[in-house]
């Protein structure tokens, strides 16, 4: 039996026939919602989904400051690594060249660029669009979509939420 299903889709508008006794949305997956109309609808599709009983995690980062345009920055080298098992050399690069503070989206790229065994190099290139919220914010929209927060942490291992990361535990809204 499997346990887990994955669905590529619009995370604003889905309806998949039934319910889930949890629902994640882990790391940036959230935040690449940046509509308005579409967070409301994505959370609302999410709660329709949960069962009475269910549970739905999601995690944002969590902006230690003011946004603006200090968040822009080059480019630099995340981490590299030799790949024993195919022999390739890898090299994650980042950097941030644009911020929309009043819509609160950064624009982040992320760059892998690989070197083969026979020399041969490759970059890929991921452009990505992401909302930023601040702890309340994020707080505001999930009840508005009839869901409540039941826990709140920093990181997976439950630590406090004053860290890098939000992540709220949230059920619907028992009426």
């Amino acid at each position: 039996m499997n346990k887990l299903n994955l669905v590529h889709g619009d995370m604003s508008d889905f309806y998949l026939d039934r319910k889930f006794s949890l629902i994640i949305a882990p790391f940036r997956a959230f935040q690449a919602v940046t509509d308005a109309k579409d967070i409301d609808n994505s959370l609302v599709c999410i709660r329709e989904h949960l069962k009475n009983n269910g549970i739905f995690i999601v995690n944002v980062f969590n902006p230690h400051t003011i946004m603006d345009q200090s968040w822009c920055y080059d480019e630099i080298i995340q981490w590299e690594r030799l790949d024993e098992n195919t022999g390739n050399y890898i090299v994650k690069k980042h950097w941030g060249d644009k911020i929309d503070t009043e819509n609160q989206i950064i624009y982040p790229h992320f760059a892998f660029e690989v070197t083969y065994p026979d020399g041969k190099k490759q970059r890929i290139v991921d452009d990505l669009m992401l909302k930023y919220y601040y702890k309340d914010q994020l707080r505001a929209v999930i009840e508005k979509a009839g869901m409540e927060i039941i826990e709140q942490y920093s990181w997976y291992d439950k630590m406090p939420i004053d860290g890098r990361e939000i992540i709220y535990v949230c059920r619907r809204k028992q009426m």
